[in-house]
């Protein structure tokens, strides 16, 4: 998938934003679960230790490619932006945070 991202399209605004949009979700979304965790474990830890849990989008994205049904290339870019942009980083920094904050 990402060997058919369009590199000039990272430097569009619209492409920047719908990817920044899809990190804030997916890492939004990852916290939310940690909410749901049983009683006795840090809710953070577990939150942020899914946030790197990406492929699912990108076999999504990957299946729509083709198909068409992503609407243009950008959001094809935005979700390979998503899985391996910010979201790797946010999990270990997160987490070293979180386990120290848990003692």
């Amino acid at each position: 998938m990402g060997m058919q991202v369009n590199l000039s399209l990272l430097a569009e605004p619209q492409t920047l934003l719908l990817g920044s949009a899809f990190v804030a979700v997916a890492i939004a979304s990852k916290l939310i679960t940690g909410v749901v965790a049983g009683p006795g474990v840090s809710k953070w830890s577990i939150g942020l230790g899914m946030v790197p849990r990406g492929e699912v989008g990108l076999i999504f994205a990957s299946i729509g490619s083709p198909a068409r049904a992503s609407s243009t290339p950008a959001s094809s870019t935005a979700v390979v932006l998503m899985v391996h942009g910010l979201r790797p980083w946010v999990a270990p920094l997160g987490l070293s945070w979180s386990l120290r904050r848990a003692g």
